[in-house]
């Protein structure tokens, strides 16, 4: 599973946003809600997501246990003949819905858990990366329009002459409101369509994992079991 890494929130650029959007000639309450939505809630525990899906991913039960099973088989294989040698052979095999092949489907569950909330912990991460980038790009326009207002106040009140100027600070705040507010809609839409997949794993985990079946009744006879070199009496 790929590295995630949480960018540092930016407490500059976000001041700066906030000093232009608390101006009461500009007042855009809605750069100031967006700005607190990314710094306090859009990452959420995104982190203990990632943490529990390396989890998952790290797992190794199954998989060395099918090996096990695997190896234990062979060795079998190689002593021991008959008819229940071969029942258990059966009972073992990959096929039909033996042993290995209720190891491999379960397997595939757990696997497909394991990716669900990696995917789901992406999409955060993504999607905070993208806010980020917003605010430094919005703090970016601002900065560049500083200078053109230090030309433009009107002395002794503070205030900007020069309309363009204004609507410029307007159009880069709402620019940024908007792309958030984007991408958050598309993440929200992805994770709901990982949601709906974790449902099904979910499911699949509640009442589709397959118990390992019983073997077959020769296998519990000793004189069904021989050694290769010996001859059936």
């Amino acid at each position: 599973m790929p590295a995630l890494i949480r960018q540092p929130y930016p407490v500059e650029n976000d001041k700066l946003i906030r000093h232009w959007a608390n101006e009461w000639y500009i007042d855009n309450g809605d750069a100031i809600s967006t700005l607190n939505r990314i710094r306090d809630e859009l990452f959420g525990n995104a982190d203990q997501v990632h943490a529990l899906a390396e989890q998952w991913a790290a797992n190794t039960v199954i998989a060395s246990g099918k090996q096990s099973i695997t190896t234990a088989t062979t060795n079998l294989a190689g002593y021991w003949q008959g008819p229940a040698a071969e029942s258990f052979g059966s009972w073992v095999g990959s096929n039909g819905g033996g042993v290995l092949s209720v190891f491999e489907s379960n397997g595939a569950a757990m696997t497909d858990i394991g990716t669900t909330l990696g995917n789901c912990a992406a999409e955060v991460y993504n999607t905070y990366g993208n806010a980020i980038n917003a605010i430094g790009q919005c703090a970016g326009a601002l900065a560049g329009i500083a200078t053109d207002v230090a030309f433009n106040l009107v002395p002794g009140l503070n205030v900007l002459a020069d309309i363009d100027i204004v609507d410029k600070v307007s159009s880069a705040l709402d620019t940024f409101v908007t792309a958030v507010a984007g991408f958050i809609a598309d993440a929200v839409k992805q994770i709901g369509a990982y949601k709906a997949q974790g449902v099904t794993v979910t499911a699949a985990a509640n009442y589709g994992f397959t118990a390992v079946p019983p073997p077959g009744a020769l296998v519990g006879y000793p004189d069904k079991w021989w050694m290769e070199s010996q001859q059936r009496q």
